[in-house]
């Protein structure tokens, strides 16, 4: 049936929220993670990067589905976060000092979100993105991104602190910003990509990527040698998924659908 597109008020693509084939699944109860040893690869020093990847929270608390950050600030470089009302953070590091941004809107337990993070060495631009939305930045203009030896890690604060309850898919690390073409299509409509899906160009300065669709134990690097050791049996989920019926036309009126089981949950 025909529309109007100047009275368009909603527009629905049951896809939204519709995350990537397996998952990880975190107990923070457990204290389980993933994590990987500092290296070239994945300093995020002395550079620009892109750090991206879906999660789902079980429970809302202080819970680190990615960090590359400790207790300390002059030991860390990167982190995201969530705090027990539901708000998401995501910070960068110079000596001392935090630069962090709030994503504006509290997130909802057992839905998957897309979550970006970037800094441009040219510009000295920190920039948070949360399912393909820009949720600010940060200028860091003379304040150059801590050189560390911490740890990555997948499910935690780096310090074996503030685990992740929920689940974790398709964690992307390059030695570069994405143009915004490149973010949409990783992304994918919120169903994201293998690493195999990426094309040439996309691929250009990636130094790591985890599908994180293991059954149990190290999760690879499908791009380099950046494996993942599991700490304390990080198990696998791939579903039931939740899945958003995405409002393509402008106006924020997403839905949400249920029932749907899936090996191929989304965000």
């Amino acid at each position: 049936m025909p529309y109007n597109a100047a009275n368009l008020v909603a527009w629905w693509d049951a896809g939204y929220n519709a995350r990537p084939s397996g998952s990880a699944q975190f107990t923070s109860a457990n204290s389980e993670q993933l994590t990987v040893a500092d290296n070239a690869d994945i300093s995020l020093d002395g550079t620009s990067f892109t750090v991206c990847g879906f999660a789902l929270w079980d429970t809302l608390g202080d819970h680190f589905p990615f960090a590359k950050a400790t207790g300390d600030n002059n030991a860390s470089e990167l982190a995201c976060a969530i705090n027990g009302s539901g708000t998401l953070h995501a910070n960068c590091y110079s000596g001392n000092t935090l630069y962090q941004i709030l994503h504006a809107s509290s997130i909802a337990a057992g839905i998957w979100h897309f979550l970006l993070m970037e800094f441009d060495a040219t510009t000295e631009t920190f920039e948070f993105f949360v399912d393909g939305v820009s949720a600010g930045t940060q200028d860091m203009t003379g304040n150059a991104v801590n050189s560390t030896s911490t740890k990555l890690a997948l499910g935690s604060r780096s310090d074996d602190l503030l685990f992740h309850n929920g689940r974790l898919a398709k964690w992307y690390l390059w030695h570069r910003v994405l143009t915004a073409d490149e973010k949409a299509s990783v992304r994918n409509g919120g169903n994201g990509k293998y690493e195999f899906e990426l094309t040439t160009a996309e691929k250009v300065d990636l130094k790591a990527s985890w599908h994180l669709n293991e059954a149990s134990g190290t999760r690879s690097d499908s791009t380099g040698s950046n494996d993942l050791a599991d700490g304390n049996t990080v198990t696998a989920n791939n579903g039931p998924r939740v899945e958003m019926a995405e409002d393509s036309s402008g106006s924020g009126n997403h839905g949400q659908l249920g029932g749907f089981d899936s090996n191929e949950p989304s965000a």
